[in-house]
């Protein structure tokens, strides 16, 4: 039922006795370009700006026991779309783009120390069996775009 993305570097038990399988992932690594023909870039972009956001994020990922829904958490540190601290106040969502299309989720936030911005989080929040496929997909792709690579964690000892 849980699955991870290979550099995970926090694990709830599979033993937790909430309603919800837990899985938590980091993405990080060395970025690798990955083009096909007639392909679209693989990207995270934050609204309203729509560049490409080049900063890895960290992932975490619930999903229900019937895996009808679930939630995806994204926190990027010092994204690049914070260089200029005037743009931090003007996000309004963050859309993930590939192949099939786009994912959007307006539920973005910026947090601030003092007056400077310091990172961005944005919570997707998955319906249905299918938008956790498509999610997934989306995953797969981001991955391969930035080298990583997906390991289930029933390899790994708890």
């Amino acid at each position: 039922m849980t699955s991870r993305l290979h550099n995970a570097a926090a694990y709830r038990s599979r033993r937790s006795r909430s309603t919800l399988a837990r899985c938590f992932v980091v993405f990080g690594g060395m970025r690798v370009g990955y083009n096909r023909a007639n392909s679209v870039d693989v990207r995270i972009e934050f609204l309203p700006e729509g560049k490409k956001e080049n900063t890895v994020p960290e992932i975490s990922l619930t999903r229900s026991i019937d895996g009808k829904s679930g939630v995806a958490k994204f926190r990027f540190e010092k994204p690049s779309l914070l260089e200029d601290p005037s743009k931090a106040a003007e996000v309004t969502g963050m859309t993930m783009l590939d192949d099939e299309g786009k994912l959007e989720t307006i539920d973005v936030q910026t947090t601030f120390v003092g007056e400077k911005p310091v990172d961005i989080e944005a919570k997707y929040i998955i319906k249905s069996a299918d938008e956790w496929d498509r999610f997934m997909r989306f995953m797969e792709r981001y991955s391969k775009a930035n080298g990583l690579s997906f390991q289930s964690p029933a390899d790994h000892d708890f």
